[in-house]
């Protein structure tokens, strides 16, 4: 994404070389990233992914994201120091599923997160992916307890 650090050799999205591109250049090809440090500020609320910019046509609907992450539905008016770890992770994906981004880096999104969070990540994941998106999934510890590999996989 170009976030860190001074970048070098090549990489390639959609035909167009991304080494030198500014981040919010990057997301305008329709990649978006999630990282595991993605948590809510106090300020931040539930509702939240509605204030995600667009960057690429397609962006989720709110009612669709609603819809892959119930929690956040129930907690629209809850701040983000409010929300748990794992539904700040929710949001954190939700944000970038607004954005129309079809490729998503998602850097450890359950790390430290209960079992049955894991799962309805890794289900939410697995839906992406039949849906037609790209997931570039990073996870130090896929096959530890309460992580379901065919869920995520």
């Amino acid at each position: 994404m170009g976030i860190v650090g001074k970048r070098t050799g090549s990489v390639a999205f959609a035909g167009r070389e991304t080494i030198g591109l500014s981040s919010d250049r990057v997301a305008r090809l329709g990649v978006a990233s999630a990282r595991r440090s993605a948590r809510s500020s106090p300020a931040q609320r539930a509702r939240e992914p509605h204030a995600a910019a667009r960057v690429a046509a397609g962006g989720l609907a709110l009612e669709r994201i609603f819809t892959l992450f119930p929690n956040l539905a129930e907690r629209l008016a809850s701040g983000g120091g409010k929300l748990s770890g794992g539904e700040q992770q929710m949001l954190a994906i939700a944000r970038i599923l607004r954005t129309g981004a079809r490729f998503l880096m998602l850097d450890e999104p359950t790390e430290g997160l209960a079992p049955v969070i894991v799962r309805q990540i890794g289900a939410t994941i697995a839906e992406l992916k039949r849906e037609g998106f790209t997931i570039l999934l990073v996870e130090q510890n896929f096959n530890s307890p309460g992580r379901s590999r065919t869920a995520i996989t």
